[in-house]
């Protein structure tokens, strides 16, 4: 978990990049806390869609699977899949699912999805990720 406390990190960096930044650092796969609200929803599929249609756009027409993304992006894999089918970027054909990668669809898809947030540098990010130890035997 993470709370961004820092009111000029809230303003000035995208809480949604710098926590999944966070994730790849502690290789972990991230997700956000439930219930969302209807905005938090709204905000987290338009940050996934656009990380999503980056890594697809990035493979050349090279095959990848869901687990491909996730592990690429850090995002949930159950969250890839809600963003796909909501994105409409899934189609069944002949008992098969496959995910859009026509380049006209995917840059309409990303430009609806609204203005990417603030990037950041994964190198001048300092953390420490938590880790739990166990006691000491005294």
């Amino acid at each position: 978990e993470m709370c961004i406390r820092d009111r000029w990190y809230q303003r000035r960096v995208h809480g949604i990049t710098l926590s999944y930044e966070l994730s790849v650092i502690e290789g972990k796969v991230g997700t956000p806390e439930r219930p969302l609200s209807d905005l938090g929803r709204e905000s987290y599929i338009s940050w996934w869609t656009q990380r999503i249609v980056q890594y697809i756009r990035e493979r050349n027409g090279e095959p990848f699977s869901i687990a491909d993304i996730s592990k690429a992006t850090m995002i949930k894999d159950s969250d890839i899949v809600y963003t796909l089918e909501k994105q409409k970027m899934v189609k069944y054909k002949d008992n098969n699912y496959f995910i859009c990668t026509d380049s006209k669809f995917l840059e309409d898809i990303f430009k609806k999805a609204g203005r990417p947030g603030l990037h950041v540098l994964r190198e001048k990010i300092h953390w420490v990720p938590h880790k739990l130890r166990p006691d000491p035997i005294l």
